[in-house]
This record gives C-alpha cells, structure tokens and sequence, in this order.
C-alpha cells in the first residue's frame, strides 16, 4: 500500500522576514530583487553605519525586517539614504540614527584645518593638558600632537578673573588684530575659548561675532561647554570645531534627501538631535534659550562651589590638629 503523502506546508518567501508569500509586509532583506512598497511608508526605522556596514531594522505595521547594505567611506550617507530607500521611509516615518562618521574622522585625524583664539598666555593649554603621561614608565615618552599646532594658537590680550570680573577690557582693536591673524592662518574651521568666558562669555560673543565674518564655522567654548576647567573646555571646543564641517555636510545630505521622514540623530548620552540643528535654534525663542543657559550656567557654578567646599572639608579633617589650627 503506498504511503500517503503529506500536504505541503507553504515556505517564506525568501529574503522575507518570515511573512508568507502573498504578504502585504513585503520588506525585502539586502539582496533581494524587487523591492518594492505598500504606499503606506515604514512606521519608524533605525539605522547604524560603520566604516564596513550599514545595519537596518524597519517596523511597518508591526512586522519587522532587518538588513544590512556595504557602507560607503567616501560619502557615508550614501549607504543611509540607500538604506532608508529600500527599508521604505516616507513622510511620517521617524528614523533614529546613529553613526561613526565624527568618531572614524577624530580617530583618523581627517578634520577640519582648525585655529584656536584663546586669552593670551594659555595658547599651550591643548598641549600642556594635565601633565598625564601616557607611558609611566617610559623614558622618552612621546605624546599624541595636538589637533591644533602652535602656529595656529593665537592669543587675545583679554583677562577675566575666576569670577568673570574683567582686569582686561577686550578692544575693539585687538579684535580686529585678532582677526586678521585668524584669516592668515586660513582656517577652516575656528574655535574660541577664552579664560573663565563661562562665568562672564561677554568677551567670547564678542570675538565669536567678529571672527564669524571670516566664513567659516566658528565654535565657542561659553556655548558649547560653559563650564570650569580650561584643558577639558578647550580640548572639547578643538574637537567639534575639528569635527563640523565633515559632520555638518554629512548631516545635511541626510536631511534633504530623507524622503521627508523624521530622521533624528542619536547622541552619545542616549538623547536626539535634528541633524538641521540651525532649523532647531530658529524655532527656538531667544529669550528662551538666553534663559536656559543663564540656568545651566547657574546651576554649574552652585555645584562647583560646593565640590569646592567639600574638597576643603575633606582636606581638613584629614589633618593632624596643629595643622588644622594653622
């Protein structure tokens, strides 16, 4: 007697994500052919590039699809906007993307050409740093160049106490020096961090408005990090003003050719940012952001104090008594 065969149980389509065929989820996985989409775009897509590959996860109605595309070195956002295309991002999808491209440049120094503009006397800050040594026990240690060497360290005769009290005025003459040692640097980008400009940032807006004619990006310390420690301020202030304008056109190509989804980027503490940040501060009222940094600033300062406070306490009773007296 024969055997009687068993009915056959309908396989996925391949290069589904486990939809059957007939599926009207149809997102396709890297390397499948027609790929083609509902009308209706994905719900939300996140995307994560690298210098190999750019990995995909897609949600359209609760089904899901995840893929991966070669990343593309010489223009990263290719591989992205290839990726969102396929993954069938449209108006109304939000996408969360996060990315190496500031990382890789930092770590293989393919920056901006950048000059810093800092008070006169502290222009080897970036270099001198904490006095870490790399190599304890080496005997001829060598430490990493600075992003900025010192032909392109410029100091302005300004001087603000710890406070922000001013013990020298910032003229408009030595602006305008200032500037026109700046523009024979030819810089590409700048970077401005001035003594305790985040106790008092009036001489830093100054001198960030004047060098701003020059063209190109400027970043400023009292904006982007006001707070105490002048190496940790600077390295930071170097660094972005290093980073912007690779950065900056990479973020740019995403958000016009994004197919009108809402793309944000995912930042290093876990939060998001528009990658058209100038659109972000527009629709931000003046008063409203002069306020919120007046607070941080505040608030920064209050914690520094008692930092400060319990440095000295701690100091103290670590003492014997006739040191304590003293």
């Amino acid at each position: 007697m024969a055997a009687r065969r068993r009915p056959s149980t309908p396989q996925p389509t391949r290069g589904s994500t486990g939809a059957r065929r007939g599926s009207k989820h149809p997102l396709h996985r890297a390397g499948s052919s027609g790929t083609r989409h509902p009308n209706s775009p994905s719900d939300s897509i996140g995307i994560d590039t690298g210098g190999t590959f750019t990995d995909v996860v897609a949600w359209r109605d609760g089904a899901r699809a995840a893929f991966k595309l070669p990343s593309t070195p010489h223009d990263p956002s290719a591989a992205v906007l290839a990726s969102l295309s396929r993954a069938g991002a449209g108006r109304g999808t939000r996408v969360r993307h996060g990315s190496t491209v500031a990382t890789n440049a930092l770590l293989e120094r393919k920056g901006a050409r950048v000059t810093l503009v800092t008070t006169a006397g502290f222009e080897d800050v970036l270099e001198i740093g904490r006095q870490d040594r790399p190599e304890l026990y080496a005997l001829q240690p060598r430490r990493i160049a600075p992003l900025v060497p010192a032909a392109r360290r410029i100091g302005v005769h300004e001087r603000l106490a710890a406070g922000g009290r001013v013990l020298i005025a910032l003229t408009d003459a030595e602006i305008a020096r200032v500037v026109r040692r700046v523009r024979a640097t030819r810089p590409e980008a700048i970077a401005v961090g001035l003594l305790h400009a985040w106790a008092n940032p009036a001489h830093e807006r100054r001198m960030t408005r004047a060098l701003a004619a020059l063209g190109v990006p400027v970043t400023s310390a009292a904006a982007l990090v006001p707070e105490i420690r002048e190496y940790e301020r600077i390295a930071t202030t170097v660094a972005n003003a290093f980073l912007v304008p690779r950065v900056s056109a990479y973020l740019n190509r995403l958000a016009a050719g994004a197919c009108g989804a809402d793309i944000q980027i995912v930042l290093s503490h876990g939060g998001t940012a528009p990658p058209a940040w100038d659109e972000f501060l527009a629709k931000t009222p003046l008063a409203e952001t002069a306020k919120v940094w007046e607070e941080s600033r505040n608030r920064l300062i209050e914690q520094a104090l008692v930092k400060e406070e319990i440095r000295i306490s701690r100091y103290t009773m670590a003492q014997p008594d006739e040191i304590r007296a003293a």
